[in-house]
């Protein structure tokens, strides 16, 4: 073998350990962000010359004979994932959600409707009260209740008072969900009274039941009809607990609750194949074998997905003494592995003045 192949040997395990600066460097780039993983370079050595090949023993009772090979440096073979726990955060935003154990948010682009994962959990409440990620504005997929879930309130009137709402049900849970966007909205649109009762058809929440008081005032001051609407209940804050509930509070003087829906968590079976796109969103679901969104095993805390921290944000996992220890480790094999191309160069400047 020629002296060149030391210095191929060199020069491909030098190759590799840059390769390596420039995983441990974005770890350590990525050590305050949101929902960040972190990525460990791995090395597995590169086929050998072979230059003597192995042989059993004979039956004339010759010992076998052993392989005699030469290595001929490194490749990468990979850049696994991390998808350990990261620290949590408090902050004050409602909005802001940590997944506390295994599992990923869905989120959707609304104009191509292309599908993400994602652990990074600053989302926002947009105009029209969707929940979506902070940068790109896609939606935070979930169990969305028909509008009908909402409560309903019966009207009456007053002479001092005016018009005042009394919920008569909170259908919480009652009708079944669909997957879809969620939204944090509870309007009452304009509508005709019909029997007493606000056109259910154009309304978007539950329904208002006229009491005798309220509907012959209104009979009498057909100017009063439009208060009804624009001073009944509406959603005034909402919360999120551990399984992904999304609890509405109206601000009526009762305090009344109702379920709008519940984030859903998923799980791939090979986090290994999602492809980071930047942003904290992972794209390659097929490969990856991602889960479907189910009603019975999709919620937080259920089939092993983690619970669901609201106010809370996930860290970054990057333990920057590890990957400090790393920097130092590789530095010292990249000195090396120089040093022996160096060696080599002068191993071939002495061959090349044997003669003068």
């Amino acid at each position: 073998m020629s002296l060149m192949n030391s210095m191929n040997i060199a020069f491909s395990a030098m190759d590799g350990f840059k390769k390596g600066f420039d995983v441990i460097s974005n770890n350590i780039a990525n050590v305050n962000s949101i929902g960040f993983k972190s990525s460990k370079m791995t090395y597995v050595p590169t086929f050998s010359t072979v230059l003597q090949r192995s042989a059993p023993a004979s039956s004339l009772g010759n010992s076998g004979q052993v392989a005699m090979q030469v290595g001929n440096g490194i490749n990468v073979s990979g850049t696994p994932v991390s998808y350990a726990q990261g620290a949590l955060e408090r902050t004050e935003q409602e909005t802001d959600l940590a997944i506390v154990g295994k599992g990923f948010f869905r989120v959707t682009d609304t104009v191509g409707r292309t599908s993400y994962l994602t652990r990074t959990g600053n989302f926002r409440q947009d105009t029209n009260g969707y929940l979506v990620t902070y940068l790109q504005g896609y939606h935070l997929q979930g169990f969305r209740y028909d509008k009908t879930n909402m409560p309903s309130f019966q009207v009456d009137y007053d002479a001092a008072e005016g018009f005042s709402y009394r919920p008569l049900e909170v259908t919480t849970g009652k009708h079944d969900p669909t997957i879809g966007d969620l939204q944090i909205k509870c309007e009452y649109a304009n509508g005709d009274m019909i029997d007493g009762v606000l056109d259910p058809a154009r309304i978007a929440g539950g329904k208002l039941y006229l009491s005798d008081s309220a509907r012959d005032h209104i009979r009498a001051h057909q100017e009063e009809r439009a208060k009804v609407l624009k001073n009944a209940p509406s959603v005034s804050s909402f919360t999120i607990n551990d399984s992904g509930e999304l609890i509405f509070s109206f601000n009526d003087v009762y305090n009344t609750k109702a379920l709008g829906g519940v984030v859903l968590l998923t799980d791939v079976k090979d986090a290994q194949a999602l492809i980071h796109e930047g942003d904290g969103l992972y794209s390659g679901m097929d490969a990856a074998q991602v889960l479907p969104l189910e009603q019975d095993v999709s919620r937080a805390g259920v089939n092993g997905l983690g619970y669901i921290r609201s106010k809370s944000l996930e860290m970054s996992n990057v333990d920057l003494s590890k990957e400090f220890s790393e920097v130092i480790t590789l530095q010292r094999a990249f000195q090396a592995e120089a040093r022996v191309i160096t060696t080599s160069d002068e191993i071939l400047n002495e061959v090349v003045n044997l003669k003068r």
